[in-house]
């Protein structure tokens, strides 16, 4: 996940996206992040943006914002992003596999609650934590996927929208066919800072959590850090329950002291499981679906172990891991690489009816 603290985005008056020209009674309307670094922040490929920008719809009427692209009867790609990010994370995505005579897949991408510009912040409400956490946003996206009434899907996720995406397959099996995930796996990490470090919630981000404690905002990182808020820091918040001490804010090589037990949300998000029988290989939500994993190998021979996932689950549970010559934000830094990769295997995910280890 990204280190940070936060920025503020200096919000323009947002552009209304075009209608595709072979469907004028789709409705669209205008979208921030869409206007302001789909093309700007995230484009890497080498294809010029603005034609499949123009063609993107924007959706504020579903039960989560949503951004969309070709036909809805295809198989769907349903996109989850992480922090600081939102849907136009995944422009390079979008136009590889759903824009176009050449198209394969109709695009579908969510943003999180308190991550979209052009919406009241629910971070600032009396009632937030009735509406902020991972349970609501995977109730949002299950009723998104069913409003749109789509079919033969595949998740594809990032950072934070894994740790989402691995609760949306485990509750909702019928609703998600395949799981391609970027970074964050569904495991204890093999690489921890520290002794006791909690699964899938890193010691470092403890100052995002005193960040939202007092509403401070500075620079974020990620292709798009411009436009990171103390707002969007409500996930750290929400799994770390506000225990992590303000002395422990900014430290990345934490103490015991600093450390937090995040059993609460695990037994919300997953009730009936014991965490403390949680390992490398059992994990948290044993998900029945077929698993595509990419992950960071910038320094070859590459170490699979990692903070984000152990190498028993890549070995045990992913049936197919993909190391990706880039760092975290490969999805925008390398669309290409991620693209290329995925398109490779997609077709071999579509024919796996159980879990296949390939080499």
């Amino acid at each position: 996940m990204g280190r940070l603290l936060l920025c503020v985005a200096a919000l323009a008056p947002a552009a209304t996206a075009a209608v595709p020209s072979d469907d004028t009674s789709l409705a669209t309307v205008v979208d921030t992040p869409l206007r302001d670094t789909w093309c700007q922040d995230y484009w890497a490929l080498d294809s010029p943006c603005e034609p499949v920008r123009s063609r993107v719809i924007a959706n504020h009427t579903s039960p989560a914002p949503t951004l969309s692209l070709g036909d809805p009867s295809r198989p769907a790609l349903v996109f989850l992003h992480g922090w600081p990010d939102t849907a136009a994370m995944w422009a390079n995505q979008f136009a590889a596999f759903c824009d176009g005579p050449d198209a394969t897949h109709y695009c579908l991408a969510t943003t999180m609650t308190d991550f979209h510009p052009d919406f009241p912040m629910v971070s600032t409400a009396p009632d937030r934590w009735s509406r902020l956490g991972f349970q609501f946003e995977v109730a949002r996206i299950a009723a998104t996927i069913q409003a749109t009434r789509l079919s033969n899907v595949t998740i594809v996720t990032h950072d934070s929208g894994c740790q989402v995406g691995w609760i949306l397959a485990y509750k909702f099996p019928t609703l998600v066919g395949r799981i391609v995930a970027l970074t964050i796996g569904n495991s204890k990490g093999s690489t921890p800072f520290g002794a006791g470090t909690p699964d899938w919630m890193l010691s470092y981000q403890s100052h995002n959590v005193h960040a939202f404690d007092i509403k401070n905002t500075t620079p974020g990182g990620g292709p798009a850090g411009e436009t990171a808020t103390w707002e969007k820091c409500w996930e750290y918040w929400w799994q770390w329950h506000g225990s992590v001490p303000s002395s422990c804010n900014g430290s990345v090589a934490l103490g015991a002291a600093c450390k937090a037990s995040t059993y609460w949300w695990r037994e919300l998000t997953f009730p009936g499981t014991n965490p403390d029988e949680w390992t490398a290989d059992s994990t948290p939500a044993p998900v029945s679906q077929k698993i595509l994993f990419f992950y960071p190998c910038q320094q070859p021979p590459c170490v699979k172990a990692g903070a984000f996932y152990s190498e028993e689950w890549l070995t045990k549970t992913v049936d197919k891991a993909v190391p990706i010559d880039a760092g975290h934000w490969m999805a925008c830094t390398k669309g290409a690489a991620v693209i290329s990769a995925t398109a490779a295997q997609v077709s071999v995910l579509k024919t796996w009816t159980k879990h296949h280890h390939l080499p």
